[in-house]
């Protein structure tokens, strides 16, 4: 899916891979349903596409072709077409796709650890602050 037309800039045009339609699957006419076309040599995995297609270069050329109506920035169907995107050869994409997979399990595991630490940053101060618990025995004479 492609985010057809919306006021924030950042926005229009970025993909994103749904990989199960409902029968009868009716979405907003700010988004746009692409199917990809395997043809032969210049085959494209899906992950890859959308990838690609959120690269800030490929989005610089959605800007260039977006156009207003009412402050909506939006792209029709001969916009999308001239898109030019990279495609590597099949074995290149999947290093790139699994590359880009772990690096976001790793950012998703920091991002988890960094809320822990903050929860138990607030509930320590709490109880320093509270006077729940006592800091005593401090030596301040030495240095670091």
């Amino acid at each position: 899916m492609i985010v057809r037309g919306n006021a924030n800039p950042d926005l229009v045009g970025k993909a994103g891979r749904v990989t199960d339609f409902p029968d009868d699957c009716i979405y907003p006419d700010i988004a746009k349903r692409v199917i990809l076309r395997d043809s032969g040599d210049h085959r494209l995995l899906p992950e890859f596409a959308v990838f690609a297609w959120n690269h800030p270069i490929v989005h610089n050329q959605i800007l260039r072709r977006a156009k207003t109506s009412n402050g909506t920035l939006k792209i029709n169907n001969r916009d999308v077409k001239q898109i030019v995107v990279p495609v590597p050869p099949i074995e290149r994409q999947e290093e790139i796709v699994s590359l880009t997979l772990a690096a976001d399990r790793m950012l998703d595991a920091l991002e988890a650890k960094r809320f822990a630490l903050t929860a138990l940053k607030k509930s320590l101060m709490h109880d320093l602050l509270t006077g729940t618990v006592r800091v005593t025995d401090c030596d301040f004479t030495s240095s670091p």
